[in-house]
């Protein structure tokens, strides 16, 4: 801390690994030490625990901005924001009809201090897609299954554009899969895979030899993949069951993401 002390630095975020978890915990506690022999301590008022709903359009963006690097941590960030999205300023300084972007802003505060670990992807094993999509966005979960349970290995989504949001919600079911083999064709190229999904349309595309329109771009990206389809229902008991508690139970996604 010497070469800190007496200058005018601002610092935001502290970033620090270790080669095991062990030494991960030591190193913290060394860290913790430092810090509060230095008296450097956190700003209470700026919890995220603690923080207040926006008054403004400008606070909610705000917010949104600096989740922009975590999102990749949070699990379905893209359905639980997508109503904070869409809010307008009218909405904002009315304070009408905000049940469900207040909602959506508590959920996604617990899921920043709450992220799950996120286990390290081993080729040698299934992946496992999970997809969800709202009438906003489409998500997936890429997993892997450790002692009988399906544990996080990384999460991805994103927004529709304005063609999209017209698509029925089995098509967006689609997009969601389609988006992490995009995001992640590096590491699943070569994989066995398999995805649950909630609907026939995955199913019916790879089974299908006489699609048309958007389905036949579609068949021909997932033809090049190693994978088989399960569809499940909301209330499926098997799923929820292998499912790991890095993972939220997708009808728990509905209530929350105001289906």
């Amino acid at each position: 801390m010497g070469p800190v002390l007496g200058r005018s630095s601002y610092i935001d975020d502290i970033a620090h690994g270790a080669p095991t978890w062990d030494q991960l915990c030591d190193d913290l506690d060394t860290l913790l030490f430092r810090l509060r022999y230095w008296n450097i301590a956190v700003s209470l008022p700026k919890r995220v625990q603690d923080l207040p709903y926006p008054k403004t359009l400008k606070g909610v963006q705000s917010f949104l901005g600096s989740l922009n690097y975590y999102h990749k941590f949070i699990e379905d960030f893209p359905v639980v924001a997508a109503v904070l999205y869409e809010l307008s300023d009218d909405q904002v300084r009315s304070e009408r009809d905000l049940t469900s972007t207040k909602a959506a802003f508590g959920i996604l505060k617990k899921k920043i201090v709450s992220t799950p670990l996120l286990r390290r992807p081993d080729r040698s094993k299934p992946f496992v897609i999970i997809t969800h999509a709202n009438k906003w966005a489409p998500c997936a979960v890429l997993g892997q299954e450790y002692d009988g349970k399906i544990q996080p290995v990384r999460f991805t989504g994103r927004v529709l554009t304005d063609a999209e949001l017209r698509y029925h919600i089995a098509e967006k079911e689609v997009i969601a899969g389609l988006n992490v083999l995009q995001v992640f064709r590096t590491l699943l190229k070569g994989c066995r895979l398999e995805v649950y999904t909630r609907h026939s349309v995955f199913k019916w595309i790879l089974q299908s030899k006489t699609a048309d329109g958007r389905c036949v771009p579609w068949g021909v990206m997932l033809s090049h993949w190693n994978s088989t389809v399960r569809k499940v229902q909301r209330d499926e008991d098997g799923v929820a069951a292998i499912v790991g508690a890095g993972i939220t139970p997708r009808e728990h996604l509905d209530e929350v993401a105001g289906h």
